[in-house]
């Protein structure tokens, strides 16, 4: 039965159904387009784990590689083709971070590896044939150890017997100390005879004095042409007052120390110069019993400089004449004034004694440093000396009274060298382990002149004989001469030693300078040119420390350095080659040596302090 349908009814239907179609009919694309995706995303899904099989499998190879690379470092010497795998294998592992695009290249580098990698098990097993033999080496090495460790036990053994053997030593000690003690008692009535022995010997010299005086009163009351004749026989009876003198010298310090300052001032130059042991030719005038110039200063001075300096002709030493112990600690500079009448060393017991090179006799000391004493130098006119050391000071004594006249402050460090102006009395140079130069003012105490501190650090330096100049010897091993007005180096030379400078010396005549160098040469340069003369070494010379202090002969004609073998070197100029060794009983390494300027003695010190007297 076919029901009636109301055709506004059907076409609102067929119109809802069209609406529904429209909106439906764009969601079919999509789910085409989602289906078309499902296909592929099942296709590239096998595609990712047949990449994935491929990945695992180029882990496997990339962590083969890795082990048999991380195998090739462990190698212990790696071979040109060895780095060449490193950087194969590293080129590798960049490629597999690609996704693998470039498989085949990597086979073919697997295969240039493989070769290369039999090149290093080749190597390796060398190797571990050089392994063996080093193995065995080791064996031999062991055994040896064991010997050293047996005979170290027994040295062990035998510092234990010397430790007992020296507490013996020091109980004997002790005992000496006791009756040390007990014999101060004979010891203060032995120094009362002592100085009635020194008041009769003063009144001796007095007597002489009064015989010099009367003699100098009949030779300046005769004529003219007999005055050569006079002085001759007062030469001749002032040398047997001096013998008279030397007689008595354990017991007196000097007969200038005995007589009256007054009396000793009133005497002619020539007379006083001989008892003082001073020389007119020494180019400095004597210093007052003050420590200050005197009214005769002057006409002493104009007769120095009118004498001409006969320099004495050297005669080889031999021998020692005597050898004392100094400083305790080691003795670290020497330095004779300039007539040679006294010898000053300093050491590191903070001390500077004053030494008689004839009888070679302490005849005093100075005190007041705080640390050790590196050098000493005596003034132009011998009155006073200057020293300085680790305590970073200067200090001016008078000899004459023994007092500290000056400390002069101003390095920031210890000093390492200094000397006295050879022409002014008032004038010295200092050298620092802070690298400066300093030009100072002994009679005010202060600084004049701070040189610029660009070099190394001055190891060594002294005055020309001049005193414009200073030659500074450097820790770079160049030699520079320091214009001490202008305040700037006037000439260098470089590279005159392949390692430091440690001494600098100037001859007499002022135109020689020597340096000696870690290097264990010494040189020889001519100042007027500043070149190089001569070099000198020997067969087991070597340099012992930055003190190792060369010396010049008063004639020009030899040259001395201590060695750290105990010897006492001296160099002929003339060829620079070896004349002598000199050995004494110590056998301690030899810091520093200086020449007496009348020629005799030479004078050497060491390490352990003690200071040797040569003669010939």
């Amino acid at each position: 039965m076919q029901v009636a349908i109301d055709p506004s009814l059907e076409a609102g239907i067929k119109t809802e159904l069209f609406a529904l179609n429209c909106r439906q009919a764009q969601f079919q694309r999509v789910f085409a387009d989602y289906a078309v995706i499902l296909s592929q995303r099942h296709s590239f899904q096998t595609a990712a784990s047949k990449l994935e099989k491929e990945a695992v499998q180029l882990r496997d190879e990339a962590e083969s590689l890795r082990l048999e690379g991380k195998t090739v470092q462990e190698a212990r010497a790696r071979t040109a083709q060895m780095e060449e795998l490193e950087k194969r294998v590293k080129e590798q592992g960049e490629e597999l971070a690609t996704c693998h695009k470039k498989r085949a290249e990597i086979a073919e580098e697997l295969a240039k590896s493989s070769q290369q990698m039999q090149n290093v098990r080749d190597i390796n097993a060398g190797q571990a044939r050089e392994l063996e033999t080093e193995k065995g080496r080791v064996k031999e090495l062991q055994a040896k150890r064991r010997e050293v460790t047996q005979e170290l036990e027994e040295a062990r053994k035998a510092t234990a017997a010397q430790a007992d053997e020296l507490e013996m030593r020091l109980g004997e000690k002790d005992a000496a100390v006791r009756r040390a003690e007990k014999a101060e008692t004979g010891e203060a009535q032995l120094l009362q005879r002592l100085e009635l022995d020194q008041a009769q010997q003063a009144n001796r010299m007095n007597n002489v004095m009064q015989m010099c005086e009367q003699m100098e009163q009949d030779a300046r009351s005769q004529a003219h042409g007999i005055a050569a004749t006079a002085q001759a026989d007062a030469d001749r009876i002032v040398a047997q007052a001096r013998q008279d003198a030397l007689v008595a010298a354990a017991a007196v310090p000097s007969a200038a120390d005995v007589l009256a300052p007054a009396r000793l001032a009133r005497l002619p130059s020539f007379l006083r110069d001989r008892i003082t042991g001073r020389r007119t030719s020494s180019g400095g005038p004597p210093a007052s019993p003050a420590g200050q110039p005197s009214d005769t200063i002057g006409e002493e001075v104009e007769e120095e400089q009118a004498a001409t300096p006969v320099q004495p002709r050297v005669i080889l030493p031999t021998m020692p004449a005597r050898t004392a112990p100094a400083h305790e600690g080691g003795c670290f500079s020497l330095a004779f004034t300039r007539s040679g009448s006294r010898l000053a060393s300093c050491g590191a017991d903070k001390m500077v004694r004053i030494w008689e090179p004839v009888t070679s006799q302490q005849v005093g000391e100075l005190r007041g440093s705080l640390d050790t004493v590196f050098e000493a130098s005596f003034t132009a006119n011998g009155g006073q000396l200057l020293a300085g050391g680790a305590d970073r000071a200067l200090r001016l004594w008078d000899l004459t009274t023994g007092r500290v006249l000056q400390t002069l402050t101003g390095h920031a460090q210890k000093v390492l060298s200094l000397d006295c102006n050879p022409a002014e009395p008032n004038r010295a140079a200092s050298s620092s382990a802070d690298r400066s130069l300093k030009l100072w003012d002994l009679q005010h105490g202060r600084c004049v002149r701070d040189f610029v501190a660009v070099h190394k650090t001055c190891n060594s330096l002294r005055f020309s004989t001049d005193g414009q100049m200073l030659l500074a010897g450097y820790f770079d091993g160049n030699l520079r001469l320091w214009d001490t007005r202008a305040g700037r180096v006037a000439r260098e030379v470089m590279d005159l030693h392949q390692r430091e400078i440690v001494s600098v010396a100037v001859g007499r005549a002022g135109g020689l300078v020597l340096t000696c160098g870690r290097d264990n040469e010494l040189k020889l340069v001519d100042m007027r040119t500043f070149e190089v003369r001569g070099a000198m070494r020997a067969s087991g010379f070597s340099v012992d420390s930055v003190w190792c202090s060369a010396a010049i002969s008063p004639d020009e004609r030899f040259v001395t350095a201590g060695s750290s073998s105990g010897a006492l070197c001296i160099w002929e100029v003339e060829g620079a080659s070896l004349a002598t060794e000199l050995r004494g009983s110590a056998g301690q390494a030899v810091q520093a040596a200086a020449w007496s300027p009348q020629g005799e003695p030479l004078v050497s010190c060491n390490r352990q302090g003690s200071i040797t007297f040569w003669k010939s």
